[in-house]
């Protein structure tokens, strides 16, 4: 009985660490492109290939870091010279498995913020677009604490709203994840906002 129970205990920690590392045939969306894992080179390399709802295509790359699972970050695709997030080359991007969510965040080290997320889904480009239009029209009261935000999502929002739900989110002590993932796009995207009125003399 001691020996099935431990083959059992063995098995969970297996899946559980599988389950946090990306492979062939996943598929995430980030609010504007589904990627699909295409490739893993040399066991550590994730090539993923994009569509957006208008058929354009992109290209997402990712390297293994350390031994640990679900630790990665984003490297150029072939000659690609800006990043297509708001972080520089090389930024952490992890893979989250929490309270039932599995998504990939990728992390502005300078900022200290996760700035976009990519979440693990089994929707096509199609069905994936029609939940978004219609996540967007939501007031950010109803959502806030139950959808996972995008940086896409985060463009449609108002600035005192986000304001809003930021002071509330921060003085909240025990966060939900999705609280506090939201809460660090909501920053990033009121950040990229003041930082745009700077540049243009606002």
């Amino acid at each position: 009985m001691k020996k099935i129970l431990s083959i059992l205990l063995c098995l969970c920690a297996v899946m559980a660490v599988q389950a946090q590392v990306i492979k062939k045939g996943d598929a995430f969306w980030n609010g504007k492109v589904l990627y699909t894992v295409s490739e893993i080179r040399m066991g550590k390399i994730v090539y993923m290939q994009g569509v957006d709802a208008s058929g354009n295509f992109y290209e997402l790359t990712l390297e293994k870091v350390g031994k640990k699972a679900g630790n990665y970050k984003l490297i150029p695709s072939r000659q690609a010279d800006d990043s297509p997030f708001r972080c520089p080359w090389n930024s952490r991007v992890t893979y989250v498995r929490k309270n039932g969510m599995y998504f990939l965040a990728v992390h502005n080290a300078a900022a200290n913020l996760i700035v976009e997320t990519l979440v693990l889904t089994p929707d096509n480009i199609i069905n994936c677009q029609s939940q978004f239009e219609d996540v967007k029209e939501r007031p950010i009261s109803s959502i806030a604490s139950t959808y996972l935000f995008n940086e896409e999502l985060t463009t449609f929002l108002f600035t005192e709203e986000m304001k809003k739900h930021v002071k509330k989110f921060a003085s909240k002590k025990n966060r939900t994840v999705i609280e506090d993932t939201n809460l660090q796009l909501m920053k990033s995207e009121l950040e990229e906002r003041e930082s745009s009125r700077d540049d243009n003399g606002f």
